[in-house]
């Protein structure tokens, strides 16, 4: 078992939920699936599957993205103003998906089980993306439960 910092998750000081979404001023959230947290520069999805940031998440008018991929662990989205400025910047984390290709799949799950036999590490925000139950400790629980994500 592998213990992780929760700092980004469903609640603390940069979390702010309106209307069931989490949000900022540049980015909101399209479902309580997906967090954005402004003090920790995030934005935690637990959405199953591939997801594009359109799918998850809405840049307000005034502002533009330049990212149109797949969302996977440590992916970087910048918002731009209306000039181009760069305004806003967070750091994407996907639960169950631990390699930051944007897929979750068996990949995923041979890293989380090389970390749970203790011959390997992740962390930060890609130890987030492992603890799916977010108890701060990366075990065969979670583990299973990115089979599970894997299968469905």
């Amino acid at each position: 078992d592998v213990n992780v910092d929760a700092s980004p998750r469903l609640s603390g000081p940069g979390v702010i939920m309106q209307d069931s979404v989490y949000y900022s001023e540049y980015i909101k959230s399209k479902s309580s699936a997906t967090v954005v947290d402004t003090i920790n520069k995030t934005l935690l999805t637990s959405v199953t599957g591939c997801a594009k940031l359109t799918e998850i998440a809405e840049i307000p008018a005034g502002y533009t993205t330049q990212f149109d991929g797949l969302l996977g662990t440590g992916t970087i989205i910048k918002v731009y103003n209306s000039v181009g400025k760069l305004v806003a910047q967070y750091t994407a984390i996907v639960t169950g998906e631990v390699n930051g290709d944007g897929v979750c799949d068996v990949l995923d799950c041979a890293l989380v089980e090389l970390s749970v036999n203790g011959n390997s590490t992740l962390d930060g925000n890609y130890g987030l993306a492992a603890d799916i139950n977010e108890d701060e400790v990366i075990d065969i629980n979670d583990y299973q439960s990115i089979i599970n994500k894997v299968l469905a």
